[in-house]
């Protein structure tokens, strides 16, 4: 690999992981959020679409800011601006301010998503050789460490607002001790277009990706919300069964490269959906806090490669160039993000989250069996 590309590589490793810890520090305070705001299940999925409504206002817009602007300065001032806005949202206790909160919150973590993986997929293939899994790899590191920092904090009595600065700030911290290595413009040729309608395979492509997002950021926005009303763990704990997924989620996805190497792709993707999909219904159908933390790894072990192979196939793409290619895929994935807490909201009061849980398992086995598009990009 050449030398030069080494700086890149850390600081796209850097990225992923404190987005990863920006992203995760959320999920313990959704418990929280939803005592202090006083909703049902309904309404908190309601609250929680203002995430996915900021991030499909600035995903589709990253793309081509990047073009305009390169990767360093979106991907940093988004980040900076997810920094400021994360203490918010222990600060807001009515409806509408707080989903106001989480749409700019969202729109903020959406577009350094985006371009940071435009990032990821240029320096893989300037390296040549798969990296996408260990990029994501460090995200889930982050999310670990986010998710079971924050958990922490507030578990031995740190006020939520001091819980956020805290988390903010070192994130912002180490972001910026990697700005050199972040990529300043787009390596693309310039006669490029700023946007193309995404068409055929890619837009099937992004569907598939949308089932995913919808799945692993459900874990996300209910686990800790499942472990307090179903199994009866406090609030400050639940959060360690997002650590959980996160743990299981990072441990795969670094032995991922290596296995999409020696295995294939389509092996890798085919069996990871099998166990998410078990994963997922021992969560909805088992009893006990055992049986939903064993749930819950199963899907990050599972779960882990999906994103990372279908951000590669992407990245590949022949029909349009890829870095639009990629901002399609994921900007339409991140759809799962906007109706996937509703999705789970009001299934959840019409019957029950276990059920909420289960029906995840059937999205992820089509999911599976969908996955020959990939060859089609």
């Amino acid at each position: 690999m050449p030398s030069a590309y080494q700086k890149e590589i850390l600081a796209t490793r850097v990225i992923f992981f404190t987005v990863g810890v920006m992203i995760a520090a959320w999920a313990p305070l959704v418990p929280l959020a939803k005592l202090r705001v006083g909703v049902d299940d309904a309404q908190l999925g309601l609250m929680l679409l203002g995430l996915g409504i900021g991030g499909l206002i600035t995903m589709p817009l990253t793309g081509p800011m990047t073009a305009i602007w390169g990767y360093r300065r979106v991907i940093l001032g988004m980040f900076c601006a997810s920094v400021l806005i994360l203490p918010t949202l222990v600060y807001f206790d009515g409806f509408w301010p707080m989903t106001i909160a989480l749409a700019f919150y969202g729109g903020a973590i959406g577009s350094t998503d985006v371009a940071m993986n435009l990032q990821a997929s240029e320096v893989e293939k300037l390296s040549g050789r798969p990296l996408m899994s260990n990029f994501h790899g460090m995200w889930s590191i982050g999310a670990f460490s986010g998710a079971a920092s924050m958990s922490a904090l507030l578990t031995v009595g740190v006020a939520p607002m001091i819980a956020t600065i805290v988390i903010s700030v070192l994130s912002a911290i180490v972001t910026l001790m990697v700005t050199s290595g972040v990529m300043p413009k787009q390596a693309k040729p310039g006669n490029d277009p700023l946007f193309v309608m995404p068409r055929g395979a890619i837009v099937a492509l992004g569907a598939i990706c949308f089932c995913v997002y919808l799945s692993e950021h459900a874990v996300l926005d209910w686990s800790a919300v499942f472990m307090t009303t179903v199994n009866n763990i406090p609030p400050a704990q639940a959060g360690f069964a997002y650590a959980v997924f996160a743990a299981m989620m990072t441990l795969s996805r670094f032995m991922g490269d290596r296995l999409r190497q020696r295995f294939g792709d389509a092996k890798i993707y085919f069996w990871g959906g099998v166990l998410a999909a078990a994963g997922y219904l021992m969560i909805s159908i088992g009893n006990g806090n055992a049986n939903a933390f064993v749930g819950f790894a199963c899907v990050g072990l599972g779960i882990a490669n999906l994103v990372p192979i279908i951000f590669s196939a992407a990245g590949r793409a022949r029909a349009m160039p890829s870095h639009l290619a990629l901002t399609a895929v994921a900007t339409v994935a991140h759809g799962g993000l906007l109706f996937g807490p509703a999705i789970m909201g009001f299934v959840s009061y019409a019957t029950s989250l276990p059920i909420a849980f289960g029906l995840l398992a059937f999205l992820i086995t089509i999911v599976t069996v969908g996955r020959g598009i990939m060859d089609r990009v």
